[in-house]
């Protein structure tokens, strides 16, 4: 398979057009369940450090202080004539770095791809990026001790639901889930064990 990676301006165009959507729909979702942060944008493009595979990122994301990291975007296989589209997530707020993969979508004309993304302004933002927004956002409000604040995100996280072939299904893998899971049932102890004030 000859796959090469799109041209630098059409990867911006597609890149641009992404970062703006989810931007200004990831915070409309997390000011709707009460769950915004006071870092505006939330997501933020880099195109003078290059990122092919998760241990870049991850160096990409230590160096900037960054909680988590998105990369991937667009590939053009020539063989098949086709361009494909899959974004990967990865983190630094567990005990070890780790990354998943988004869903795939697939175009004979990258600009289609970009289309889809253009269409989309008016609709609701991508749920596997809420989720994964929920995610990062309640995770770092848990190490800042903000209890409330990081049950709100992180069980908004584990409500998320997307189609998946004949039924709904969360859009965070396996081991996300769990550390959530994990991570809800910390702050609960936490919350149980707090003494009420005066006595």
């Amino acid at each position: 398979m000859n796959i090469k990676e799109i041209e630098t301006n059409q990867m911006i165009e597609f890149m641009d057009l992404l970062l703006q959507k989810i931007n200004i729909d990831v915070i409309n979702e997390l000011e709707t369940y009460d769950c915004h942060t006071t870092i505006e944008p939330i997501f933020l493009k880099c195109f003078e450090i290059p990122i092919k595979e998760k241990e870049e990122a991850y160096i990409v994301a230590s160096h900037l202080k960054f909680p988590g990291v998105i990369w991937g975007a667009l590939e053009e296989d020539r063989t098949n004539n086709i361009y494909s589209s899959r974004m990967k997530f990865g983190t630094l707020v567990l005990e070890e770095p780790y990354h998943y993969l988004t869903r795939l979508s697939y175009s004979n004309d990258h600009n289609v791809l970009v289309d889809e993304i253009s269409k989309e302004q008016q609709n609701p933002v991508n749920m596997e990026y809420a989720a994964f927004t929920y995610f990062i956002i309640g995770m770092d409000y848990k190490s800042e001790n903000k209890e409330s604040k990081a049950q709100k995100c992180l069980n908004r996280a584990l409500k998320i639901k997307i189609e998946n072939g004949d039924e709904k299904k969360s859009p965070l893998p396996k081991k996300i889930i769990e550390e959530i899971e994990q991570a809800l049932s910390e702050l609960k102890d936490a919350t149980k064990n707090l003494e009420p004030i005066g006595k």
